[in-house]
């Protein structure tokens, strides 16, 4: 994929659940025909996106998450449908899974943060997590 695009993300992430962020992320740059470059840890300055709970800084594009999401998917339970968020864009209603109510985005002077953890819920749906533990 090398004569693709270079984008940097920071996956600040509890280690058994980095490889299914990897997957995600593989796949999302698959399709808009980016190399992912993978960087571990809290902090990396050359980061496009962030992935990990609330940075000490901000990035231009951060997408949240929560510790209880690594957790969830070590249960190998169904998501639970009380819990599925969902919300108005562009006059259809989607639905989030692994997020809090309230809105899709937020914008800083220096970063968007997306409020959904649309990773968590692509690697729910991307490998058909419902099917895989029934």
């Amino acid at each position: 994929m090398e004569r693709y695009p270079n984008i940097n993300i920071l996956l600040n992430l509890p280690e058994s659940y980095i490889p299914k962020a990897e997957f995600v992320f593989r796949t999302f740059c698959y399709i808009l025909r980016l190399n992912p470059k993978f960087i571990y840890g809290a902090h990396f300055e050359a980061a496009h996106i962030y992935y990990g709970p609330g940075p000490s800084r901000d990035y231009p594009v951060r997408i949240q998450f929560e510790n209880e999401t690594a957790d969830f998917f070590e249960k190998r339970e169904l998501y639970p449908l009380e819990k599925v968020n969902f919300c108005s864009f562009k006059n259809h209603h989607l639905p989030f899974l692994f997020s809090l109510g309230g809105p899709i985005f937020s914008f800083s002077t220096e970063s968007c943060i997306l409020r959904k953890d649309i990773v968590a819920g692509g690697f729910y749906f991307l490998t058909c997590w419902h099917e895989y533990i029934l």
